[in-house]
């Protein structure tokens, strides 16, 4: 299923024009491409609602070096056959997806989040099913 940018704005809680500002400056770029514009796919959603997220607490300053390694593991999320029970932590220039448990969440420097992964996934239904 891929999605229109309002739709992606609907599914992750966000306007669309912060959607389109992420998109021009390279953030999250929708991953496909059709005769009627870009389309943002699942993965692509994750990803803008991990930023909006982050950015309720973090300027993108401080998350712009960690971005790529944020946008990689989210797509090994997506792609993962066991999504829940994943936190994905943040740090200041890298990010790692890893089980509930994981003693790293415990002791992790230079940290600026963890982000459950099943919560942010759930929050995405809901709004695309009408919860929100």
């Amino acid at each position: 299923m891929d999605f229109s940018l309002e739709l992606a704005a609907h599914a992750v809680g966000l306007p669309a024009s912060r959607l389109s500002t992420w998109r021009r400056s390279g953030l999250v770029v929708p991953s496909s491409a059709t005769s009627s514009g870009s389309r943002y796919e699942f993965p692509d959603i994750v990803a803008l609602a991990v930023l909006g997220a982050l950015r309720r607490n973090h300027s993108l300053q401080q998350i712009r070096p960690a971005w790529s390694a944020i946008l990689r593991e989210v797509r090994r999320a997506c792609l993962s056959e066991q999504p829940d029970g994943r936190v994905l932590i943040v740090r200041a220039d890298d990010a790692l997806l890893v089980p509930a448990e994981d003693p790293r969440l415990r002791s992790c420097d230079r940290m600026l989040a963890t982000i459950d992964m099943a919560h942010v996934v759930a929050a995405i239904v809901e709004r695309l099913s009408g919860g929100r």
